[in-house]
C-alpha cells in the first residue's frame, strides 16, 4: 500500500511539472521574439512532445479516481487542438485550468548547498554552464533560468526537464530530497 501511495503521488507530481513546464514553454512561445527560427522549432516540438505524455500522464494520475473523468480527458485532448491552431490564448487558459486540477506540491526545503553543488557538476554542469544556444534546444545556464523563472516552473522543469544524455535521458536520476536541494541551490544562487 505504501508503494501504492508513493506511485500516486509521483504520478501526480509528474502530470503537475509536466503541466507547468509546457505551461511555461507556451508563454515564451507567445513571446518569441528573441528566439531563433530553429529556437522556435524546438519549443514548439517540445510543447507537442509534453502534451502527448500529458494524455497518458493525466490517466495514470486519476487511475486511482473513482469513476474516471472522461470530460477532464477530452479537455487535455484538445489542448493539442488550441496549439495546433496557433490559439495560444487559449491554450495558456486551458493549461492553468489544469494546473489548477494537478497542483505541483513542492517538496520540503532542503538545505544542503554542498550535495547540490556536487549534484550541478556531476549531472548538470557540462552543458548548463556554458550552453550552446544556437541549436533547437539549448540547454540553459541553470542560474540564469532560476532567476527568470518562478519557483514551482523552476521545481517543475528539474523534475520533468533533465533528459540530456544517456544517464539522464529516460529517467530522472534524482531523489525528491535531492530535487529539493538543487531547487534551493539554485534558487539561493539567485538571491546572492
Amino acid at each position: 500500500m505504501a508503494d501504492d501511495l508513493r506511485d500516486i503521488e509521483r504520478g501526480n507530481r509528474l502530470v503537475a511539472a509536466e503541466i507547468l513546464v509546457v505551461l511555461g514553454d507556451a508563454r515564451k512561445f507567445q513571446s518569441s521574439d528573441n528566439l531563433t527560427v530553429l529556437q522556435k522549432k524546438g519549443l514548439a516540438d517540445r510543447i507537442r512532445g509534453g502534451l502527448a505524455s500529458l494524455v497518458i500522464l493525466t490517466r495514470i494520475a486519476d487511475v486511482y479516481k473513482q469513476p474516471i473523468d472522461m470530460e477532464r480527458q477530452k479537455n487535455v485532448r484538445r489542448l493539442a487542438q488550441s496549439f495546433g491552431a496557433n490559439n495560444l490564448v487559449k491554450f495558456i487558459a486551458q493549461l492553468q485550468t489544469l494546473s489548477k486540477r494537478y497542483p505541483l506540491i513542492e517538496p520540503p526545503i532542503v538545505n544542503s548547498e554542498k550535495t547540490a553543488q556536487v549534484l550541478h557538476e556531476t549531472y548538470c554542469a557540462a552543458c548548463h554552464d556554458d550552453p550552446v544556444t544556437d541549436v533547437e534546444r539549448p540547454a540553459f545556464n541553470l542560474f540564469e533560468q532560476a532567476r527568470q523563472q518562478s519557483r514551482q516552473e523552476f521545481l517543475a522543469r528539474l523534475i520533468v526537464g533533465v533528459r540530456g544524455d544517456r544517464t539522464t535521458g529516460l529517467r530522472n536520476p534524482f531523489t525528491l530530497r535531492e530535487l529539493a536541494a538543487l531547487l534551493n541551490y539554485y534558487k539561493s544562487a539567485v538571491s546572492n
